[in-house]
């Protein structure tokens, strides 16, 4: 048996690694390698090449940037994948000159992963090479002569900044269960201004419908669950998933994930999976979606909970998700992510095959809400591709879709699953602990059931304090205004074609 010494300072591994092609709107991540391990400190650098299309830094105004979340796996003699703990020192890291990486954090700075983004003012296409991150690989009880496989992963994200963020203040006819400022209490809340505790019945709901979740009831209207100090609520910066999750990024979960929870997760045996433009097929380990692109629909809230898990990130509250869509702007009744109350035009006519580069044709669309079977493309009802309205000839938000922050698809396509303000779901009345929710993030690691291992995730296994948000292919246009809370205390444990995955993550 060598001892250290003995042993060559590069190369003492046996390893492959693995390039990996992500479908995020040309997010691509390449050349992938592990260079200059040190063999006293038990590290290795996963060396790559990045890129990615449309990226931003801007220091005034709206003062935000767009990153990428990155994360890796391993596996020994192809054993089970297991999470990467990376150095949680940023100056530990070496990565592009114009780049900045950051993987220190408040919140759970466990090395799961870090984001890389400009690290100066700018717009335009990234494309930066030789970048290196730290694994730490003595952590993970790696020996230094393991025959390695590695995979780099990435996620497209927004940061949005600190600051108050308002809430709706009218009962509008077009809603169900929209927060207001109800006159018959005098501490309605309408703006957050802190991340302090929020007390029970502060943030009022009318009672339009029970599926908005239920609580502090006076006969005309509802009140949230205490929200304690952790409950995440909008304030504190936080960055989101640019885009919903794609049915390739969702394919490669499962084929990272064993056998066993993989028979949890996987969605494509589900009842008409292919009737709504589902496109994921195979059989473990080997799943691939033939339109990579398209957001992934058929996700349960305990499937989503369970890919944010696996990816380091989290699941996002209401107020996260109000805050995402309208940033620190005045409240305009009746509005849309993108800005504006005017009715939205739907997508219905796709241009060419739906190979990544497809566009909508309809004059002024930007958002998917319910149309029986688009015209041209492979036809059918469901999601779209990512971020499909995001093309160079628009420049606003209405002509786009996203969000104060250029988050996109907030509104349509498929359901954006968040954690509920609601005591009580009300068409049962069973206690939903969201309030309890501690925005701890996800560490990489599942049960061996497949599912997400934070306890204080409200609704893990049975969905219970989880809701739906932002409309989606399965309903009418208004179903994608900010504040329609229809379904906000309603999340599925079982699936359907309507719901997606978007996580968030604490700085």
């Amino acid at each position: 048996m060598k001892t250290k010494s003995d042993l060559p300072k590069i190369a003492a591994w046996a390893m492959v690694l693995i390039p990996l092609i992500l479908f995020a709107n040309n997010l691509q991540i390449s050349e992938v390698s592990l260079v200059e391990q040190n063999l006293e400190e038990d590290y290795i650098y996963i060396n790559f090449a990045i890129s990615w299309e449309n990226s931003w830094k801007y220091s005034e105004g709206i003062a935000n940037w767009d990153a990428v979340w990155l994360f890796a796996k391993y596996r020994i003699d192809e054993g089970e994948w297991q999470q990467c703990t990376l150095a949680t020192d940023d100056a530990q890291h070496a990565v592009n000159t114009e780049a900045m990486f950051d993987a220190s954090f408040e919140h759970d700075n466990n090395g799961v992963g870090g984001f890389i983004y400009r690290a100066d003012p700018g717009t335009g296409n990234i494309n930066w090479q030789d970048n290196r991150i730290r694994w730490n690989y003595g952590i993970n009880q790696v020996p230094d002569d393991a025959s390695m496989e590695v995979k780099l992963f990435g996620i497209e994200m927004v940061y949005v900044p600190e600051g108050h963020h308002n809430l709706n203040t009218v009962d509008l006819p077009n809603l169900d269960a929209e927060i207001f400022n109800d006159p018959q209490h005098s501490n309605s809340l309408i703006e957050i201004t802190s991340e302090d505790a929020i007390p029970a019945g502060s943030i009022r709901w009318t009672d339009g419908f029970v599926w908005g979740g239920v609580g502090y009831n006076n006969g005309s209207s509802y009140g949230c669950a205490e929200l304690g100090d952790t409950y995440p609520k909008g304030y504190a910066a936080f960055y989101c998933m640019k885009y919903e999750l794609s049915q390739g990024q969702y394919a490669e979960f499962l084929n990272t994930i064993t056998e066993a929870q993989c028979l949890s997760r996987q969605i494509h045996e589900s009842n008409n999976y292919y009737n709504f433009r589902g496109t994921i097929s195979g059989t473990w380990p080997q799943f691939t979606a033939s339109r990579p692109d398209r957001a992934c629909n058929f996700i349960s809230y305990i499937d989503h909970l369970a890919y944010l898990d696996w990816s380091g990130l989290r699941p996002m509250t209401e107020l996260e998700y109000n805050k995402a869509c309208r940033g620190d702007q005045d409240v305009i009744a009746n509005e849309y992510a993108c800005g504006s109350n005017v009715f939205i035009t739907n997508a219905t006519t796709l241009s060419g095959a739906e190979d990544g580069t497809e566009t909508i044709l309809d004059d002024g669309a930007n958002a998917a809400y319910y149309f029986d079977g688009y015209n041209g493309g492979d036809g059918g009802r469901g999601p779209l591709r990512c971020g499909i309205f995001a093309t160079p000839g628009a420049t606003t938000r209405q002509e786009t879709g996203a969000s104060y922050y250029g988050i996109m698809d907030l509104s349509g396509n498929v359901t954006e699953q968040c954690i509920s303000i609601a005591g009580f779901r009300g068409f049962d009345s069973q206690p939903t602990y969201a309030g309890q929710y501690d925005g701890s993030q996800g560490d990489g690691v599942l049960s061996n059931e497949g599912n997400a291992t934070n306890i204080n995730w409200p609704g893990r296994l049975d969905a219970v304090g989880g809701g739906r948000r932002g409309g989606s292919v399965g309903g009418n246009n208004y179903g994608g205004q900010i504040d329609y809370r229809y379904s906000a205390c309603a999340a599925n444990a079982t699936r359907n074609y309507e719901d997606g995955c978007r996580g968030v993550r604490s700085l």
